[in-house]
């Protein structure tokens, strides 16, 4: 099967997309014995058509490698993008090796095509420089974890793991401090996090 050729990289001035062609579609649509277009059909098909014809600068198309967290099992996840479905809720993902679709908003775009999450553009401690996939993988629930606030250096284990709007973050279990108030669930930016020996329970 030859590669696909849409979608196009979205072009300013491009004249080719206008009321004609989408009036065309549907004069295509009801001459093939469909219903003529009322309401609000004529805005969906347009939004259908330039979600085919034109990729949106950084959007999710097909043939992308992309990774994603799966909050239920806990891990993240590689493959590429087969079809692109635009609905009211949103853009989903058909992928792959993936019966379900994801939705587009939850996918990173893999790196140069690999993901750092399978080894590839990680540092030496394990940090990921190009997405959060790699802090979301690295400290998983029941991760032994250090971290330093107000000074003192302070231990405990990861409880969860989510995405925030500067970076990844942990619910952690925090064991009692040496001294001080005892906060016993905190939540720390995963940037802040060491993993204890091989982040197992002590």
């Amino acid at each position: 099967m030859s590669a696909r050729v849409y979608p196009l990289a979205a072009e300013p001035g491009d004249g080719r997309f206008y009321t004609g062609l989408v009036d065309d579609v549907a004069d295509a649509i009801t001459a093939h014995g469909f219903p003529a277009l009322a309401g609000g059909d004529e805005d969906a098909l347009a939004a259908l058509i330039l979600g085919f014809l034109y990729r949106a600068p950084g959007a999710i198309a097909p043939g992308d490698r992309v990774t994603w967290h799966d909050a239920f099992t806990g891990t993240v996840n590689t493959d590429t993008v087969r079809e692109i479905v635009n609905t009211a809720p949103g853009s989903f993902a058909q992928l792959a090796g993936r019966v379900y679709p994801v939705a587009c908003s939850r996918l990173t775009p893999a790196p140069d095509g690999v993901c750092p999450a399978d080894g590839g553009g990680l540092d030496a401690d394990g940090r990921c420089p190009y997405c959060e996939h790699a802090a979301l993988a690295r400290f998983t629930p029941g991760a032994r974890v250090s971290w330093t606030a107000d000074g003192t250096d302070l231990t405990g284990t990861v409880e969860a793991v989510a995405s925030g709007d500067k970076g990844p973050l942990a619910r952690i279990a925090a064991d009692p401090r040496p001294t001080g108030v005892h906060e016993p669930v905190v939540v720390v930016a995963c940037a802040e996090l060491t993993v204890i020996g091989d982040g197992g329970a002590p």
